[in-house]
């Protein structure tokens, strides 16, 4: 009996390691959802080198989405089943508008290669008015898309690692900024999960962000940390955590001020 356990468990062993080696092709092939997305940003600024020691403001956004994909016409829609967001400043929390959200269902492409996302017509995608100083709304698609991990062209196995870029456009406080997203992902884990090939991924991503001009003025700095797991047998994302922590300048009407803003998201499946 003792010896048919070592071999089981020698059996076990090597079937592991032999998958763990696999080199596998990550796609975005299949639907996901319903899975729950959220966000919280939690801003704090310094004037006249007097540092405000807790948040001075911070927001809140909560979603169901499920994503639809039809890869032979290489389109996908995403639909917001729920949504939610409240804007909290100086101790005072207001709800945002998101009841024309609900039951929007917006186009996406995604290329040949299956590597990534992207919105057809992103200027016509609904948004949440995030209220003045904020000029412009809030895209829960943008959103989601600009957190998506970008897929490497080639097959992955365990410690596996590429690199991608990407521009982003992020609310920074008060203003809008754009930047350069430089990523570095690796894989960490390779696991099997009621017959589905599950891969992890950690990925480090930098970036310098600048406001346009005529807009609220912003330069600063970015770092974000993202895991992830994906579906590596049907092609879709599992779960996203991500923190993000920027540096920088702006300028409001009370004068120019250091600003830092902690931005934490998370995708998982819908309870």
């Amino acid at each position: 009996m003792r010896y048919l356990t070592i071999v089981l468990t020698m059996i076990l062993l090597t079937v592991g390691l032999a998958h763990s080696e696999e080199a596998l092709r990550l796609r975005y092939r299949e639907d996901f959802g319903p899975m729950t997305l959220t966000m919280t940003q939690s801003i704090e600024v310094e004037v006249e080198n007097k540092e405000v020691e807790r948040p001075i403001a911070s927001r809140e956004m909560s979603f169901e989405v499920t994503l639809l994909t039809d890869a032979a016409a290489a389109s996908a829609s995403l639909l917001i089943e729920r949504a939610q967001a409240s804007y909290t400043a100086h101790g005072m929390k207001q709800r945002l508008s998101t009841r024309h959200l609900t039951g929007a269902k917006i186009a996406l492409a995604i290329p040949q290669d299956g590597r990534e996302l992207s919105e057809i017509e992103p200027d016509e995608a609904p948004v949440i008015d995030m209220g003045p100083p904020v000029a412009g709304g809030f895209s829960v698609a943008g959103m989601l898309i600009g957190v998506l991990p970008q897929l490497p062209d080639q097959p992955v196995s365990m410690g596996s690692s590429w690199r991608t870029e990407r521009d982003v456009r992020l609310l920074e406080g008060w203003a809008w900024a754009a930047g350069h997203l430089k990523s570095h992902h690796r894989v960490t884990a390779i696991e099997s999960r009621h017959g589905r090939t599950i891969v992890t991924v950690d990925t480090e991503s930098e970036a310098m962000l600048q406001s346009s001009a005529g807009e609220t003025a912003y330069s600063g700095n970015l770092k974000r940390s993202l895991h992830w797991t994906f579906d590596a047998t049907g092609g879709r994302i599992l779960s996203i955590s991500m923190e993000q922590d920027t540096d920088g300048m702006t300028t409001l009407p009370q004068g120019e001020m250091v600003l830092r803003q902690r931005t934490e998201l998370e995708l998982a499946p819908a309870a």
